[in-house]
């Protein structure tokens, strides 16, 4: 992942399946959070990778802490 022009490294990816995408993110020392709503994805995700994914709920209290959504 480029940081051209990135200030603040979290990422936050909604429907992040197994968390591929994040776990390089994560490698690449940003801050990541995913949102998951199968739970078979979601434990995957958080054993493989120790990420933090939630279910789609969490999205309510979120706020505009993330440079990048995806």
């Amino acid at each position: 992942i480029q940081e051209v022009g990135i200030k603040n490294k979290n990422v936050l990816d909604i429907g992040c399946g197994t968390g591929e995408f994040l776990s390089v993110c994560k490698e690449k020392g940003w801050k990541t959070k995913g949102i998951e709503p199968n739970d078979n994805a979601r434990t995957q995700g958080i054993k493989n990778y120790s990420l933090d994914i939630e279910e789609e709920e969490a999205l309510k209290g979120l706020g505009n802490q993330y440079s990048i959504i995806s």
